[in-house]
C-alpha cells in the first residue's frame, strides 16, 4: 500500500452508538463483520453510523478507516485496505459513474470477502436498487450487501438527541431550547450538531447558560 495515499478523516466524537436514535445501530452492530450498506436520505444519520462502528471498534482496540468520497481523493486510496479490520467509506454516491472508482470499490469488496476479519460499510443516499451503477458487478455486490435504512425522525427525537450531545460537552439543554432550536434552524442533523458544537464554545468563552435568549444572540435567529 501507498502510505501517502491513505487519509484517516477525523471522527466526530457524539458519533457514537449510544448517541444514535432509533433502530439502525443495533442492526449495524449485529451486521458486523458482513459487508454492509447504510443508505437513507442526506442529513439521516449515516455519517454518524460510520463513524460510530469506527469509535466501536477502537473501543476494542480495533483499527477503524474512515474515508468520506466527497473530498478530493484518488480511487488507489482504496488500494489494500483489507488489511483493516473496518472499513467505512462514505458518501459512495460522489463517485457513481466514475468507472476507476467503481472499479477500485469493486475490487475492495472482493478482497474483504475474502478476509473474514475484515468489514466493509459503505454509505449511498439511497437504496442499491435506486443508484445507476456503471459497473453491473458492483451494482449487484451492493444489493446483495447486508443493507440498513436510516431512521426517519421525529421532532421529539431530533431534540432528544440535542441534549443528548449537549451532555457531552458538558452542559444542558433543556426542552424548550432544544425544541426552539429545531423549529427555528434547518432539521437535517448534521446542521443541528454543529450548531450544537458552536453553542457548547461560545458558552464557555463566554461563561453563559444555554438559553433562548443566547442561542438568538449565538445564532442571531
Amino acid at each position: 500500500m501507498n502510505e501517502q495515499l491513505i487519509f484517516d478523516f477525523p471522527l466526530r466524537a457524539d458519533a457514537t452508538y449510544i448517541n444514535y436514535i432509533g433502530s439502525a445501530a443495533a442492526r449495524l452492530r449485529q451486521a458486523s463483520p458482513m459487508t454492509s450498506v447504510v443508505f437513507g436520505s442526506a442529513g439521516s444519520g449515516k455519517t454518524h453510523l460510520l463513524q460510530a462502528a469506527c469509535h466501536d471498534a477502537e473501543s476494542r482496540g480495533q483499527k477503524g478507516i474512515y474515508l468520506d468520497l466527497q473530498q478530493p481523493l484518488d480511487a488507489r486510496i482504496l488500494k489494500s485496505l483489507e488489511q483493516f479490520p473496518l472499513i467505512a467509506i462514505d458518501h459512495l454516491d460522489a463517485v457513481v459513474g466514475d468507472r476507476d472508482w467503481e472499479l477500485a470499490v469493486f475490487d475492495l469488496m472482493n478482497s474483504v470477502q475474502d478476509r473474514p476479519d475484515a468489514w466493509l460499510l459503505l454509505a449511498l443516499g439511497s437504496h442499491p436498487g435506486q443508484v445507476n451503477f456503471g459497473l453491473a458487478d458492483l451494482a449487484s455486490r451492493c444489493r446483495s450487501a447486508m443493507l440498513i435504512g436510516t431512521d426517519l425522525l421525529s421532532d421529539g427525537d431530533k431534540a432528544r438527541l440535542l441534549q443528548a450531545s449537549a451532555r457531552q460537552y458538558g452542559f444542558c439543554l433543556s426542552e424548550e431550547v432544544s425544541r426552539f432550536l429545531i423549529n427555528r434552524v434547518p432539521r437535517d442533523m448534521p446542521h443541528l450538531l454543529e450548531l450544537m458544537a458552536l453553542l457548547a464554545s461560545e458558552s464557555l468563552r463566554r461563561q453563559r447558560l444555554v438559553t433562548i435568549p443566547f442561542v438568538k444572540e449565538t445564532l442571531r435567529l
